[in-house]
């Protein structure tokens, strides 16, 4: 007897013990891991004159909800990436207005990030409580606003993909701008509406608002309240093409992370 009330106060420590350390760990290092993924996009239809390119896929920014240090860390390591393209998937800020001076800093952040080929955001829910400032943070550092807006992208050649980047509340109408001949990415905050466009002929959907889950626990799930419906984390494929989600850079009203760590997405096109 004992020793069963031994063991059970010994199991009931190390248990209190995991609970401390993963409790520091996801309110504190891991809220600022910063990691990279890197991946190919191998597929015919993107045109010689596009392989070997490459863009950055970030989102869920969440700005001044964590250090600016870590800021600055995520625009060091994008600028040392070197892309082609830079893609945004929304919530560049959060709840809490910005003041003028980390209005001038967001403009100087992003305006350092360099992409030859083009610099391109879609918007969220949440962005657009914040449209004035948006709008002039991005127009301000060379950032196109896409908003149920197709456009084909280039590189000293005719031949071309199509990016297709849509606004929070978009419809099927949509689906009519698919070119079916090109490499078709498609960019938006909600990852909900995969299940709608995967049969669409489109070979890569990017994603945000679920950060990837956040706060992850094995045999319960996510802890983030965004972080509901089909498709919360990581990769889903259909037959002809994937969704992929983006865990996020910042955080909202939940500051934690765990199992989880804030991504940013560096893919390579390459031509079949």
């Amino acid at each position: 007897m004992k020793n069963l009330f031994r063991s059970i106060i010994l199991f009931i420590l190390l248990l209190s013990v995991l609970t401390y350390i993963i409790y520091i760990d996801s309110t504190n290092g891991a809220l600022t891991r910063l990691s990279v993924h890197k991946q190919e996009l191998i597929h015919e239809t993107i045109p010689e004159s596009m392989d070997g390119l490459s863009f950055i896929y970030l989102s869920d920014i969440h700005a001044y909800t964590l250090d600016e240090t870590y800021y600055e860390e995520v625009i060091h390591k994008v600028i040392e990436l070197k892309p082609d393209f830079i893609f945004i998937g929304g919530d560049l800020l959060d709840e809490a207005n910005l003041s003028d001076e980390q209005v001038l800093q967001m403009i100087d952040w992003l305006s350092s990030l360099s992409a030859p080929l083009g610099k391109f955001a879609v918007l969220s829910d949440l962005d657009n409580d914040h449209i004035e400032t948006i709008q002039a943070i991005y127009s301000q550092s060379n950032i196109e606003i896409l908003d149920n807006t197709v456009l084909n992208l280039h590189n000293k050649s005719k031949d071309s993909i199509q990016l297709i980047g849509l606004s929070p509340n978009s419809s099927n109408e949509m689906f009519s701008q698919v070119d079916q001949s090109q490499y078709n990415i498609v960019l938006s905050y909600n990852p909900s509406i995969y299940s709608d466009w995967k049969n669409q002929n489109v070979e890569l959907f990017l994603g945000a608002k679920t950060h990837g889950g956040q706060v992850n626990l094995p045999l319960y799930g996510s802890l983030f309240n965004q972080a509901t419906g089909t498709y919360i984390k990581g990769t889903y494929k259909s037959d002809t093409s994937q969704l992929i989600i983006s865990n996020g850079i910042g955080v909202s009203s939940l500051r934690a992370r765990w199992m989880c760590d804030p991504t940013i997405y560096y893919f390579t096109l390459r031509n079949n």
